[in-house]
């Protein structure tokens, strides 16, 4: 989920070709009522975080719409329980995939999720 505007979030559709659902909050009500934070200012995080991110090859685009909205993860059942919460503390504090999946498994059971190797 994004929090920039509808437009942004087609643009950010389009330009990555992405082929499944995407969601965007503009008001951030969504990321209030998950947990994630709202973090001003930069520190040494967030330096070493644009650092790796320049040695992968990643630039910074023009920022879209909140610039200190943290991210996260919810992974919630049907009745909105949620089964794995993840709130990032500063840029680039985001788990890997590979995290992830080696987190939500046991949760959901190793034939629920599929190991794309």
């Amino acid at each position: 989920m994004g929090n920039g505007t509808a437009k942004q979030a087609r643009g950010f559709v389009k330009k990555f070709g992405i082929t499944y659902p995407v969601y965007t909050d503009k008001t951030r009500k969504a990321f209030a009522a998950a947990g994630m934070k709202t973090v001003y200012g930069m520190g040494m995080t967030t330096f070493k975080a644009a650092r790796r991110a320049l040695k992968g090859g990643f630039r910074q685009g023009k920022t879209q719409g909140a610039p200190f909205q943290q991210g996260g993860i919810v992974l919630a059942d049907e009745d909105g329980t949620q089964l794995f919460v993840h709130v990032d503390d500063a840029a680039g504090a985001h788990l890997s995939p590979q995290d992830v999946l080696d987190r939500i498994r046991p949760i959901l059971g190793h034939s629920a999720i599929a190991d794309d190797g």
